[in-house]
């Protein structure tokens, strides 16, 4: 087996490398540094993101910088240094029990991985085959073990590595039932994970291209063991990838849904067609704007759910980019510790620019149960609009429907439906990009201004409800352990039934969307003269 094709690459090995000397362990790219003196404390915990630190701390990535850095150099110092650091955590952690994260299943995904290269590179610098044998060993066994196995993406993680390994063992046998077993979970996971649209059910743009980047490793070690994915699993893939085109943004920027960091990649082609899946609960609009591609309009909506990893609080929440620039936002991933109240903020329903009751929540049980209260509901698409609906009836006693039109002028309404037996505050949210600059004309109208680009958000209301229109700040996160200020726009009323319809749109331009109203559950407006009327 070729290790070069399976372990991808440090980019930034050399700066690794020079950190490192100078006393500054880099564990991943997106961390901070971890401060060394002499040997690595490998029961280091950060103060703030500890699990994740742990994690890629004993994933010993520093052992494929030295390996590459040795590649290019041809000094042996380097390749005898990754020696140095497997031996010195060999001894310190080999014992399963031990009291850190270095037997969690991606730092050892990624560990024998960076070993099993090491390795085949070190020449005469290689471990004592009798103790590179027990590290395959030990590793292979953790990861065979069903008590360790996730049923996500690091179940994936772990079928690659324990392929890797297992083509190290000495007992062959063992190997061949290795082999079939993780062609089975791999070929039962890709199934399960994807949606009959083949869209990843992990609630997040980001995992989902990890999750493909993972399985591609996998087709290639599987092809080397002439054991190749069925044609109906390739299908899939297929699918998958091109849904990644549908659901990027017109600058080729993944949207920050769910636990989605910044991630550009200029490399994918832009596809302006929709998308909905009701599986899944997403729904994504472009318009192409053919004289400027990057000044597309796009709009991502979503509620429901199939997976609870990385789904945050998000339901009836939606994204919208136009003008070249983000105007709605998603909140990002902040980190993954439990009980964190940056991490808290970001995936609560306040985090999203969506309608939720102050002062409450709600518990997202099991998606066979829930489904049932939490969904997308209709799409339609028309010559002059496109429009989709969902339902949020998670909220104890209360009932929320959200209904958006998104027209082809750009025009973007909003109807927010409560039906409640409580005497509750009603929030409809709305998330800015943070450089957004905005200031409040009246109790019911906003101006937002983006760079030279201004445009409105205003409450369309006939009802004579006291309403109140607040700026707020808030915290979105583009990068991994780090926040941005930025500002949320809020109308509220206080009630049990009630509504909310509000219109976004280009400052001028409000004659595109004039007399738009409700009228017997029907959304009414007028475009240029010609008149709409969507049943709701």
């Amino acid at each position: 087996m070729d290790i070069k094709k399976i372990i991808s690459k440090s980019k930034h090995f050399e700066t690794n490398i020079l950190e490192y000397e100078k006393g500054e362990l880099v564990i991943k790219d997106n961390l901070d540094p971890v401060k060394i003196n002499g040997s690595i404390d490998w029961d280091y915990r950060h103060p703030q993101n500890s699990r994740t630190y742990q994690v890629y701390l004993h994933s010993l990535n520093i052992v494929k910088d030295f390996v590459q850095m040795y590649l290019k150099t041809d000094d042996k110092k380097y390749i005898k240094e990754a020696r140095k650091i497997i031996n010195d955590w060999y001894n310190k952690n080999s014992d399963y029990k031990i009291n850190n994260f270095a037997w969690n299943e991606h730092a050892a995904s990624y560990r024998v991985n960076n070993i099993i290269y090491f390795q085949e590179h070190s020449e005469k610098t290689k471990l004592p085959q009798k103790i590179f044998n027990e590290i395959i060993t030990k590793h292979v066994d953790f990861l065979n073990d069903d008590q360790n196995y996730r049923d996500n993406n690091h179940g994936i993680m772990m079928d690659n590595s324990l392929l890797v390994a297992s083509f190290y063992l000495e007992n062959k046998e063992k190997q061949e039932l290795i082999t079939s077993k993780v062609y089975y979970r791999l070929n039962y996971s890709i199934k399960r994970d994807f949606s009959y649209k083949g869209l990843h059910l992990e609630n997040s743009p980001e995992y989902h291209r990890l999750v493909l980047t993972l399985l591609n490793r996998s087709k290639r070690i599987l092809k080397e063991l002439n054991k190749p994915f069925p044609s109906d699993v390739l299908d899939i893939l297929e699918n998958a990838k091109r849904i990644t085109s549908i659901f990027i943004k017109p600058n080729r920027q993944y949207p920050l849904v769910g636990d989605t960091g910044t991630i550009i990649d200029k490399k994918i082609p832009k596809k302006f067609v929709d998308f909905i899946d009701y599986e899944a609960g997403l729904s994504i609009f472009n318009n192409k704007n053919n004289d400027k591609i990057s000044d597309s309009t796009w709009f991502l909506f979503k509620s429901g759910y199939q997976s609870k990893t990385h789904k945050h609080k998000d339901d009836l929440s939606m994204n919208l980019y136009m003008d070249g620039m983000d105007i709605f936002i998603d909140s990002g991933k902040y980190n993954y510790e439990k009980e964190n109240p940056i991490r808290e903020k970001v995936v609560s329903p306040e985090g999203h620019s969506t309608i939720y009751i102050e002062g409450k929540d709600y518990k997202l049980t099991s998606p066979q149960k829930d489904q049932l209260k939490l969904s997308l509901n209709k799409y339609i698409k028309k010559h002059k609009y496109k429009l989709v609906s969902a339902k949020n009836n998670m909220y104890h006693a209360t009932y929320l429907s959200r209904t958006c039109i998104l027209t082809d002028s750009d025009e973007l309404i909003v109807y927010d439906s409560i039906n409640s037996k409580i005497n509750q505050k009603y929030i409809q949210n709305f998330v800015l990009n943070p450089n957004a600059k905005v200031s409040k004309i009246n109790n019911r109208t906003f101006r937002i201004m983006i760079n030279d680009k201004k445009y409105c958000l205003q409450l369309i209301d006939d009802n004579n409800e006291k309403v109140n229109a607040d700026i707020k700040e808030t915290v979105v996160s583009f990068e991994f352990g780090k926040t941005v200020k930025t500002t949320q726009l809020q109308f509220s009323k206080q009630g049990t039934r009630t509504s909310f319809l509000t219109a976004f749109y280009r400052e001028g331009h409000s004659d595109n969307i004039s007399n738009l109203r409700i009228d017997k559950s029907q959304i009414m407006f007028s475009d240029k003269g010609e008149k709409h009327i969507i049943n709701l």
